[in-house]
């Protein structure tokens, strides 16, 4: 409930009891005067008439200015009143009585001050919650590194990693849209058939019409897994294919979403062939990266479908999809 004091303590209430003051003794001065003004006037006109009826109505005429002055001039003191029947507190009075414009400034500047030791809070909260965050997605990184790093005999040692000449492999290697620089890094175990690999892709590239340049999504870089360790790439992820009045991108998404997008694209764009010329992933797999002992993620289970996805691993392609597509 809005009290009369709680407005007091606003800058707000105090800008307006400020100018209700000013307003009340404005009257209290100003309409007294008015009203002596109006009662010499009066008695001007009834000296000047010599009519006593008119002297006697003056007087009553008087009697009536003077009890309206009266009443104005008491005012502030009904409004005292009237606060003292609100509340017994002599603080009613007090906020009325001391309102000032310097009063509603300070109480302003208070709340200026309160204003922004909230937001300062807020943002502190915020500056929580972020580390907390930072600091679970730090533990939940290092839970897959681990099992990484214990699921099909991924390395623990540290990465070492080196660069693979892409100036001499034959076509443009691009990542997004953008064609790459000159050299990729991968671990320098897997650098020499990486090489190889590439110039064949290339090789197989120029010779389909479905795609023309290799399109890769990532090689070596600062993250978790095969990844991170320079022993997998990503690659097509941008290529579409467009048939009965469709466009399909078959290679750009990642576990259950993947699944349903491969599906779909096996299924109507390849009637239901998964060999068909059109998904060349599964043609670069098979026909050069199967070669090398490379695994795919084309066919790992669809909670982790993962076709854009090619891995060296030094413990075997253990997860492996057994669900074979099956269309309507």
């Amino acid at each position: 409930m809005i009290t009369l004091l709680s407005i007091c303590d606003s800058s707000t209430g105090a800008y307006i009891m400020y100018y209700i003051k000013i307003l009340l003794l404005i009257i209290r001065i100003v309409v007294p005067i008015i009203l002596i003004v109006s009662c010499m006037i009066s008695v001007v006109k009834t000296v000047s008439s010599n009519d006593s009826d008119m002297v006697s109505k003056m007087l009553k005429n008087w009697v009536s200015k003077i009890v309206a002055a009266i009443l104005v001039f008491m005012i502030p003191t009904f409004v005292y009143l009237i606060g003292d029947l609100v509340s017994s507190s002599a603080e009613v009075k007090s906020c009325i009585k001391n309102a000032s414009l310097s009063r509603a400034k300070d109480l302003k500047e208070k709340e200026e001050a309160n204003k922004n030791k909230a937001i300062e809070s807020w943002k502190a909260e915020m500056e929580k919650k972020r580390q907390e965050e930072e600091r679970k997605r730090q533990e939940e990184k290092a839970r897959k590194e681990q099992n990484n790093g214990s699921n099909g005999g991924g390395e623990t040692s540290p990465v070492s990693v080196t660069k693979v000449n892409m100036r001499d492999i034959g076509c443009d290697e691009y990542y997004s849209s953008t064609l790459h620089r000159e050299y990729l890094y991968f671990n320098t175990s897997v650098a020499n058939e990486v090489h190889e690999i590439f110039v064949k892709m290339c090789s197989y590239v120029n010779s389909i019409p479905y795609v023309n340049r290799i399109q890769d999504a990532g090689s070596y870089v600062e993250k978790a897994g095969y990844h991170g360790r320079g022993l997998a790439v990503d690659l097509f992820t941008e290529y579409t294919y467009n048939a009965n009045g469709k466009t399909y991108r078959p290679y750009g998404l990642y576990k259950n979403p993947a699944w349903d997008a491969y599906s779909k694209f096996v299924c109507e764009a390849c009637n239901g062939n998964e060999s068909c010329p059109q998904n060349i992933n599964y043609h670069i797999y098979h026909n050069i990266f199967a070669q090398y002992g490379w695994c795919w993620g084309g066919n790992w289970s669809p909670e982790y479908f993962d076709p854009m996805h090619f891995e060296k691993t030094d413990g075997g392609c253990s997860t492996t999809r057994k669900l074979k597509i099956t269309c309507n």
